[in-house]
């Protein structure tokens, strides 16, 4: 397993009082992948200025507020918390000052300023009004900063390079969005290449137009290709990769907690924390960080699963038979991902399952359940139902089909295929 260190994230937070978009000042023209550290650090610095106000430190309070103003002087946000800060002490003529500056930058949000309670001083002279006003009026130039509207990254020969043109950010989950989008060509090449009985089975399926295919389905590898898929027996899979600049930044090793995509998207990171006290795999990562299953699970109602391996955070030993590992030491179990049972490449068997059945299924009934977002609980519905440790069908509402982690010597390809091409959207 390759030692993958951990990042810190900084979660991103909205406040009622931040009425713009924040900006880099004297840092020159941002890049859209500066986004989520800009707005951590305006928020958390307008989130410290706030507080002074309330406890009444008005001097830390306008040197905080005066600190991020030249920081970011573009910030509408920044301006109008400043204005309250002079209003509140009774300096009208600096509030103004400062009111009409927010205005100018794009705070147009004419309800929020006539009922703020921090701006009562304000209230009884005209110039509110006036301002009131300006405010009431659409804005016609973009709140700095503003970035070039993303376009879809497209395939060539089966892969498509997702750069900084091909990505934006949502704010609302805190995840950048890459566009990416499937070339005709790969809908031209067929289904499966090997694969025995079950390739078999695809080819087959697919000629007779009851087959899916993977045409407009993803695959991110996210440990630098140090254990990828077989996606080379997906001819139709188009594989994500990473332009230099993103690279750079590691956004693309590790815990997918980065991005989402456009298009169905299944990937793998078979990396771990190895050293320190703070070893552990990337799943339990995930799930002991900050807003960590809430991102998991965005993934997965976007139509996404990733896979990992336990490494050693699932071993027989302390808390088993004696075998040196620790147990189990997972927080929880979630359907969100799939981990597998080893190290690096015991992931790999459950991807080719995966990318099977998003060929195997019919076409309308992969579009309905893409559709819905029900198309990876369906999948892993079918991969729990159709493991050979199962002796009946009830045995599926128990406990058995649900570990913590998967075998993979308990995979039936055939079975899975079989049961994913015999769904109907119905």
């Amino acid at each position: 397993m390759r030692n993958f260190p951990l990042r810190l994230k900084i979660a991103t937070l909205l406040f009622a009082f931040s009425g713009g978009s924040p900006c880099r000042g004297d840092e020159g023209k941002p890049s859209i992948l500066d986004y989520p550290r800009i707005q951590a650090e305006m928020t958390s610095g307008q989130a410290r200025a706030v507080f002074l106000m309330r406890s009444q430190r008005y001097v830390e309070a306008e040197a905080a507020l005066r600190k991020i103003i030249e920081r970011f002087p573009q910030s509408p946000s920044a301006h109008y918390n400043l204005a309250c800060m002079h209003a509140i002490r009774g300096n009208l003529d600096e509030s103004f000052k400062s009111l009409n500056r927010a205005v100018e930058l794009g705070f147009r949000r004419e309800p929020h300023i006539r009922n703020d309670p921090d701006l009562v001083n304000l209230r009884e002279d005209e110039r509110f009004l006036e301002i009131l006003k300006r405010a009431d009026e659409p804005f016609g130039a973009a709140v700095w900063p503003n970035f070039p509207k993303a376009v879809p990254a497209l395939a060539k020969d089966g892969e498509v390079v997702l750069a900084e043109s091909n990505v934006g950010y949502d704010p609302k989950v805190g995840l950048f969005v890459g566009l990416v989008k499937a070339g005709e060509k790969e809908g031209d090449q067929e289904v499966a290449k090997g694969q025995g009985k079950v390739g078999d089975l695809l080819r087959k399926w697919h000629e007779e137009g009851t087959a899916a295919g993977n045409l407009g389905d993803f695959y991110d590898n996210h440990d630098g290709d140090h254990s990828n898929m077989n996606f080379k027996g997906f001819p139709q899979l188009t594989r994500i990769e990473y332009a230099e600049p993103l690279r750079k930044r590691r956004l693309h090793n590790g815990l997918q907690s980065n991005f989402v995509f456009s298009g169905i998207t299944i990937g793998n990171s078979s990396t771990a924390i190895t050293g320190g006290p703070n070893w552990r795999s990337q799943p339990r990562l995930a799930l002991t960080r900050p807003n960590g299953a809430r991102t998991l699970a965005l993934h997965y109602l976007r139509n996404h699963l990733y896979f990992y391996p336990e490494h050693r955070d699932h071993d027989p030993g302390r808390n088993g038979s004696d075998g040196g590992g620790h147990g189990d030491v997972f927080p929880a179990n979630v359907p969100y991902f799939v981990i597998s049972q080893g190290s690096s490449g015991s992931d790999r068997a459950f991807m080719n399952a995966f990318a099977s059945m998003l060929t195997a299924l019919r076409p309308e009934s992969k579009k309905a359940l893409a559709r819905s977002t029900l198309l990876m609980p369906t999948l892993q519905q079918v991969f729990r139902r159709s493991n050979r440790n199962l002796g009946t069908e009830e045995e599926y509402f128990t406990g058995k089909a649900h570990p913590t982690v998967f075998d993979s010597s308990h995979l039936d390809v055939e079975k899975m295929i079989r049961r994913a091409h015999a769904l109907r959207p119905d």
